[in-house]
């Protein structure tokens, strides 16, 4: 599976401090992050482990940085996003905006 080759590309690449690149927060933080968050939550479903488990500096990553204020605010975000997706709330709210958008048109 692509993504359990990917995780080993990011484990020979990634820092070994509290940030993704470098020694403080970074656009690399902000993209990483929910790519992480998302692997964890979408990839077991497809029956294959979540491949973070299968790092060292990757997983650890992951775990410290879910303490910084400003991931936390972005992975919260992300949550919200993936639940809204799973609950159908997501698609109600672009069929609503659809329907928005048909009523101005006409």
């Amino acid at each position: 599976m692509r993504v359990v080759c990917g995780m080993g590309a990011l484990e020979k690449h990634i820092g070994s401090g509290a940030f993704a690149v470098g020694d403080k927060l970074s656009q690399a933080n902000c993209t990483l992050d929910p790519a992480l968050f998302l692997c964890e939550e979408t990839v077991p479903m497809l029956d294959v482990e979540n491949p973070i488990l299968a790092t060292e500096k990757v997983a650890a990553y992951r775990q410290q940085i879910q303490s910084n204020e400003f991931t936390a605010r972005i992975l919260e975000g992300t949550a919200q996003g993936l639940k809204a997706r799973r609950d159908g709330t997501e698609k109600k709210l672009i069929a609503a905006a659809i329907a928005k958008e048909d009523v101005v048109r006409t």
